[in-house]
Parts: structure tokens; C-alpha cells; sequence
């Protein structure tokens, strides 16, 4: 499909997850992507956070939809050793447009049953309102936000995230209008990478911080590498490459190909 990306999982490991400060270190560290997730506040805000609710982050049992942005933004939140702020969706898209190497965002859409036409909508409207369609990528477990990105923007670079065993993935995934496929490790077989290519789908393979692995990866046709060590996915696919740089239809640079 294209060459090889290195994209840092939800920034890098050696900042605050989700945090303006672990995107723009992985974009210092070589990174072509950073994976964030984005829901929605309770006053219809897209912002950045991983998990539906705060036990983990900052110690305390509510939701995110529960809370306003202000709300959410006044929290310091701390992991990898690292403390944060949670940012907005727009703070994390206009930070990424100053990066020296203009980092790109794979964004996974985390909505709720309720929310998701208004997630959607507000990530669109973000997107457009930064003029930031050509650095952002986007995913979601949820196939019908998946659906609806589709619809609106075609051109987009857009896919599906899939974990949990092979056993799980229904058969009707090969048949998504879909761009690429975020799969589990644990989905990464060769005659998993071999369907993918037939059906002309990318695969990204999370959440990958080895470096054998990351290797192994590449030669069964991994796209992209989902890492919190993106300085590692860099060396690893920079080595790669130096061997390997015919075997990819399209550099890179940019989404690989232009929908009708």
C-alpha cells in the first residue's frame, strides 16, 4: 500500500497520555502520526482523553460526558509518571499544524450511543475549521461513525478498529468502505496481512513497543506501526526501508491514493 508509518500511541510513553506535550514529543522523535481519542464533554466539546470515565487518570469515578469542558480542562491528569491537562480537540489540531515536521493526528472517534451524530459533526466542523483535512486521519471501533465520516468526506483518509482474537472479526469487515484496517496485535497473521492486501485495505498494527516485532510486522506488509515508542518505530522502519523501498505503490506522503 504505502510505505511504512510510524504513529505514536496516544502521543508517546514519555509524556501524559493524550496530552499536547506526548504529541509534540513524538513528533520530535520521528513520528509520521499520533493516535488520539477524542469523546465529547458534556457541553458538546471533542475533547482528547482515552477513557469514559476519570478513575484512572485523575482519581475520580466521573464520566466525561458528565463534565463540561472547563470542567475537564481545570484536572490534571497523570500517567506514564507524567502529569497533563486534557486538551481540546482544536488545541491538539492547531498544536500539531506548528510541529517542525507537520506531524500528522490519527484520531479514533470514541462516541456514546447518544452522542455520536454530534461527535462526528463537531470533529468535521473542527477539522474544516483548521483547515487541517490533509494531518488528520481518522478511525473508530464504532463502524457507523466510521459510516458517517465516509458519507460526508469520502476523500478522508478513514478506518476501522478491530481488538480482540481473529475469532472475533466478522466476515463482513472486508466488505466496509473502508481505507485501512487498526488491528490488535494479536490479529497480525500472515494469512490475516495477505486478505487485507487483497481487499486493499492498510493495516496499522497496535500497540507494538518491540523492536523484533515491529520488523516481523513490516515484512508481513504492515502500513503503519501504533507504538508508544515512535523514536524505536522510526529507527526500525528507517532500517527497513533502506532494503525494501520497491515494494510500496506509494510513498509515505500523505494519504496514499485519491477517492472518486
Amino acid at each position: 500500500m504505502h510505505e511504512p508509518w510510524a504513529i505514536g500511541h496516544r502521543g508517546c510513553i514519555f509524556e501524559a497520555e493524550n496530552t499536547i506535550a506526548a504529541v509534540e514529543r513524538a513528533s520530535g522523535l520521528g513520528a509520521d502520526y499520533a493516535e488520539i481519542d477524542v469523546q465529547l464533554s458534556k457541553d458538546g466539546v471533542p475533547m482528547v482523553i482515552h477513557d469514559e470515565d476519570l478513575q484512572r487518570l485523575a482519581d475520580m469515578p466521573e464520566k466525561v460526558e458528565n463534565l463540561t469542558a472547563d470542567q475537564l480542562q481545570e484536572l490534571t491528569v497523570i500517567s506514564n509518571g507524567e502529569k497533563g491537562k486534557i486538551p481540546t480537540f482544536q488545541e491538539m489540531v492547531e498544536a500539531v499544524k506548528n510541529t517542525k515536521d507537520k506531524t500528522g493526528l490519527l484520531v479514533e472517534l470514541k462516541p456514546t450511543a447518544e452522542n455520536r451524530d454530534e461527535l462526528v459533526s463537531k470533529v468535521i466542523e473542527t477539522v474544516e475549521k483548521c483547515n487541517a483535512k490533509n494531518q488528520c486521519i481518522f478511525m473508530s471501533l464504532d463502524y457507523e461513525s466510521v459510516y458517517q465520516l465516509q458519507a460526508e468526506h469520502p476523500e478522508w483518509w478513514i478506518g476501522y478498529c478491530i481488538y480482540g482474537g481473529v475469532g472475533k472479526m466478522e466476515d463482513a469487515v472486508w466488505e466496509y468502505n473502508i481505507d485501512f484496517l487498526a488491528v490488535e496485535e494479536g490479529l497480525a497473521s500472515n494469512k490475516f496481512m495477505e486478505k487485507a492486501r487483497n481487499s486493499g485495505l492498510a493495516v496499522y498494527i497496535w500497540t507494538s513497543n518491540n523492536f523484533d516485532d515491529m520488523e516481523n510486522y513490516l515484512e508481513m506488509g504492515a502500513s503503519g506501526i501504533i507504538t508508544d515508542l515512535p523514536d524505536l518505530a522510526r529507527d526500525t522502519i528507517d532500517r527497513y526501508m533502506k532494503d525494501h523501498q520497491e515494494y510500496y505503490a506509494y510513498d509515505g506522503k500523505g494519504y496514499p491514493k485519491k477517492k472518486n
